[in-house]
């Protein structure tokens, strides 16, 4: 195996014939040891659809651009944002992933979610049966950094809203958007195990340290929006890219 290096904009590399699978993204900033623990159980998923992994290095000061090369799996590939990286922006993170996404599915997971090797087939069922549009935990809480949902619907409402800054609401906004294509179902959340954490570390790379603060500001803009989320673009800037490839 050796690993090819791409640098283009990800909107082109996102633009080749559609695959059946999923491609999963994971943002990773600040968590490279969860990471060590959730990419194995993501690539042990008992499913016989395709899929592969594209991990979005976004300014991580842990060095996960070189784990992930080292790691030479065929499925597990790494993209790593190189400008405006200093403020962590999840929005932005996970779009940059999407939008390279080689499959027709594409199931955003956080680096601290360790989900059971059952997890895909029963998350894509939903949307392949055309019951629903994405899928979420069923959770009491609305958040939803974990879902699935289809590449062209997640581009129908052009992804997560980048404008929004600091911690929380824009996965309880990209849903709420997603819910004017269609329902959203809920799979079962004993699939999924949290790494438990430090509060500190969900804000670490925040200017507002202040959650409770941050997830209101944030509601608050996107109740009061008033024109298109991501009107110029989404998804795009300077990157490197890694993916293993058989030879």
């Amino acid at each position: 195996m050796h690993f090819d290096a791409v640098r283009a904009n990800p909107a082109l590399i996102g633009n080749h014939a559609a695959l059946p699978g999923v491609t999963f993204v994971i943002p990773c900033k600040g968590r490279l040891l969860h990471l060590h623990e959730s990419a194995p159980r993501i690539l042990r998923q008992r499913t016989s659809r395709a899929f592969n992994v594209v991990v979005v290095d976004y300014g991580d000061p842990d060095g996960c651009f070189e784990w992930v090369t080292c790691q030479k799996h065929p499925q597990l590939s790494v993209l790593r944002v190189r400008d405006d990286v200093g403020e962590f922006n999840l929005s932005r993170a996970r779009n940059c992933g999407a939008c390279v996404a080689a499959y027709d599915l594409i199931a955003f997971v956080d680096a601290d979610a360790l989900l059971s090797e059952e997890w895909l087939d029963q998350a894509v069922a939903p949307i392949l049966s055309r019951r629903a549009v994405v899928t979420i935990p069923d959770w009491p809480s609305p958040a939803c950094g974990i879902c699935v949902v289809k590449r062209s619907d997640f581009h129908q409402v052009r992804g997560f809203d980048e404008s929004l800054q600091g911690w929380g609401h824009e996965d309880i906004d990209f849903i709420q958007r997603l819910r004017e294509l269609g329902a959203v179902a809920r799979f079962d959340s004993s699939l999924i195990q949290m790494i438990q954490h430090s509060e500190d570390l969900r804000v670490r790379f925040y200017a507002n340290k202040k959650r409770t603060q941050s997830h209101a500001d944030n509601a608050a803009q996107a109740s009061n929006r008033t024109e298109p989320v991501n009107p110029l673009r989404y998804g795009v800037g300077e990157f490197d890219m890694f993916q293993s490839i058989d030879v």
